[in-house]
């Protein structure tokens, strides 16, 4: 078996249960398309921290949920970045004042940079955006924590009709 890096294992020794974690770079693929730069080892990792990761890996990807996450300023901006694009200053600004909105709704506290992987401008923008404070560093990996970060809320999940359901479906009688 790989060896976990240790900064996955200090995650995991953490007193906080809650939140979730966002590997730079990121983004998300399936076995066809991808937007951003993800890497199947965070899915490996996870098994040491246990958290929900921001991106990842699924077996197929809906166009609606590559527009979805493209939708969202900051989202979009790590994923470009990830990629080793350029952005324009206008959608860095855009990114800088979704902050807030960001941490609230994916509900991230850990932030663990490759440095290996992840380029000078994606680190830089990434702790200037996210307002980052590190907690531990070694040849590989940085981790940080968002300083002060808002509460967590989530979206709601889209309630699930059962087709079984049928007077969710049917018309009402006149």
């Amino acid at each position: 078996l790989a060896a976990v890096p240790d900064v996955y294992r200090l995650i995991a020794t953490t007193g906080d249960e809650s939140g979730r974690l966002l590997e730079l770079p990121t983004g998300i693929r399936d076995g066809t398309t991808g937007v951003g730069n993800f890497n199947a080892s965070s899915q490996y990792f996870q098994t040491a921290h246990r958290r929900p990761l921001i991106g990842g890996y699924l077996s197929r990807i809906s166009r609606w949920r590559i527009s979805e996450n493209q939708r969202a300023p900051m989202l979009r901006a790590l994923f470009a970045l990830s990629e080793g694009r350029q952005l324009p200053a206008e959608q860095m600004n855009q990114a800088r004042r979704a902050r807030v909105a960001f941490l609230r709704r994916s509900c991230v506290r850990f932030v663990v940079v490759n440095k290996r992987r992840a380029s000078n401008d994606l680190q830089a923008f990434a702790v200037e955006a996210l307002g980052l404070r590190r907690v531990h560093e070694d040849a590989a990996y940085v981790l940080f924590t968002p300083a002060d970060p808002p509460a967590c809320e989530p979206p709601p999940r889209l309630a699930r009709r059962r087709l079984t359901d049928v007077r969710r479906w049917r018309k009402p009688l006149q």
